[in-house]
């Protein structure tokens, strides 16, 4: 009894483990994927409807 106490244990440990592991790469993996779809949406749509603004002295105009 006492080897199925301890097994049953240890199986719960590593399935809790592995949940917690699994959820921390998920997240890092998920904002990964979103900081490069950002930037290739910053540099394939946002960056062609910004144009450059030269230099007049000072003040626009």
């Amino acid at each position: 009894m006492q080897f199925l106490a301890i097994g049953l244990l240890l199986f719960l440990g590593i399935v809790m483990a592995t949940t917690v592991l699994a959820d921390r790469a998920a997240n890092r993996e998920a904002l990964a994927d979103a900081r490069f779809n950002t930037l290739v949406l910053a540099h394939s749509v946002a960056e062609l409807e910004v144009r450059p603004v030269r230099s007049r002295g000072g003040r626009r105009g």
